[in-house]
């Protein structure tokens, strides 16, 4: 079986065949599903770099799978008028595959997804996360407030029917498949952050009432690291000591950098910056006693399940999509992203009741595992090879 994969833009090239991502369809993923089946396409836009950096265990190079790449595009205007330059090369991968699935909100999915059905191609969409949040809430991409709305209620519109014209709906979570889902549809839940083996490891022990705690992802806003720097600020003037390590970089950066300081914390919280190779972020989050993440909206993100694998308990958002992840008292806490005062408390818990602490570990640990890729492309090749019989 052939599959191509529609995917987002954040994929880069040493302009030597080799690959590499920072995006959530990791080789994790790609690898398991390329195993099992013959040819695997991934079709994303193109721009060359040097990656000379990037350790080769990163590198996506496998015998099965092969780029296809569009022309380099900025954005969905970008992909708008390149229209015309784009098409030749979506139906080319089109054409080779059996099946087809599409990342949504991904430009290149939406301009995809008329020609799967043109040439009767069996279609699988998926969902990774909310369609227009991050247009709403990010003027770096529409510096207009009033114009912002207008063009993410555009991308909503135009990405619903999108995704619904697909025979087969998936979600990260079956949650947010339902959100962008025509009624009555089925849907699914297939997940994409997902881990190879090597990077689950049995949690620590650990009785110290001095806590690290770690974040990694992209630091802009509607993240909302804030809020939890406003909870460790609190907790300070109760002589609690937390030391909190930030990994990831993004606009929102300068603006946490001045908090850190008006608080008080800047012998408190590490920058990284972004930590490559893998096996290096692995380590940093072994060194953590709990993570966070409370965003004001999420998909399936990685930021909560990498954590997981290696057994820290979350403190994370009270989201509809979290709470497929997390259950709130288990493995972690679920708490409203805006309140300050519950992620204090919350927190506190999790500083002074090391036996909680503990507990909570060891449910992240083996709630992780459901979270393998292996089961994961299982699932992927089931549903296609189910769509190739019904042809």
């Amino acid at each position: 079986m052939k599959i191509a994969i529609f995917c987002d833009t954040k994929f880069l090239t040493d302009g030597k065949g080799n690959f590499y991502t920072r995006s959530n369809l990791r080789k994790s993923m790609l690898y398991p599903i390329a195993d099992r089946c013959e040819k695997l396409y991934i079709v994303c836009r193109i721009r060359e770099g040097d990656l000379s950096d990037i350790a080769v265990e990163d590198v996506i190079k496998h015998p099965r799978i092969e780029f296809l790449g569009v022309p380099y595009f900025r954005g969905f205007l970008g992909c708008l008028f390149g229209k015309k330059h784009i098409l030749p090369q979506v139906r080319a991968a089109v054409s080779n595959a059996d099946v087809c699935m599409l990342r949504f909100g991904s430009n290149i999915s939406h301009l995809a997804i008329p020609v799967v059905k043109n040439m009767g191609k069996p279609s699988i969409g998926h969902v990774i996360g909310e369609f227009d949040m991050e247009i709403r809430e990010n003027p770096r991409h529409v510096p207009f407030p009033g114009l912002r709305q207008i063009i993410a209620h555009w991308m909503l519109k135009r990405n619903k029917a999108a995704f619904g014209a697909c025979d087969i709906l998936c979600g990260v979570t079956k949650t947010i498949a339902r959100k962008y889902a025509p009624p009555n549809r089925q849907v699914y839940q297939l997940i994409d952050s997902c881990l190879s083996e090597q990077y689950y490891f049995e949690p620590r022990r650990s009785e110290s009432k001095n806590i690290r705690a770690v974040y990694a992802g992209r630091i802009i806003k509607f993240k909302n690291i804030q809020s939890f720097l406003y909870a460790v600020a609190k907790l300070k003037s109760e002589g609690f000591n937390i030391r909190t390590i930030i990994i990831g970089e993004g606009d929102y950066k300068p603006n946490l950098l001045e908090l850190v300081s008006s608080l008080g914390l800047k012998d408190g919280v590490e920058f990284t910056g972004r930590i490559e190779p893998r096996r290096e972020l692995w380590e940093r989050y072994r060194s953590a006693n709990i993570g966070f993440l409370l965003s004001f909206s999420e998909g399936l993100p990685l930021g909560a399940v990498e954590p997981m694998s290696v057994g820290l308990p979350l403190l994370a958002s009270r989201l509809d999509y979290i709470k497929d992840i997390v259950t709130d008292g288990v493995e972690g806490f679920l708490v409203d992203p805006a309140n300050v005062d519950e992620i204090a408390e919350k927190l506190k818990i999790l500083v002074t009741r090391p036996d909680i602490r503990n507990k909570m570990a060891l449910a992240a640990y083996e709630k992780s595992k459901l979270f393998s890729a292996e089961s994961q492309a299982v699932k992927l090749l089931q549903m296609a090879d189910g769509l190739c019989k019904k042809v």
